[in-house]
């Protein structure tokens, strides 16, 4: 279960995400689509715990990615989890 609440992230005073509450369900299939520089990928580098953001809570299986060390740096692939470093 992925879980974002009240998230935000800017680069320089320029917002680029804003997401006031998304939940998706473990097994659930997902679309990220959006116009040019709508955060799509500045989202895929908060959930690769690549960027940090300067507000909200984002949750990975319950856990809050900023705050749990064994999330931290990982993709989810499926029904698993996996670094970029054991790519089994």
């Amino acid at each position: 279960m992925l879980e974002i609440t009240n998230l935000e992230y800017a680069y320089d005073r320029t917002r680029a995400l804003s997401v006031t509450f998304w939940k998706a369900n473990q097994g659930e299939a997902c679309l990220l689509h959006g116009q040019s520089d709508s955060g799509k990928s500045t989202l895929l580098h908060l959930l690769a715990g690549i960027l940090r953001p300067q507000k909200g809570q984002l949750n990975v299986l319950g856990q809050d990615v900023l705050r749990q060390d064994q999330l931290k740096g990982k993709l989810l692939f499926g029904q698993g989890a996996k670094t970029l470093a054991n790519k089994e």
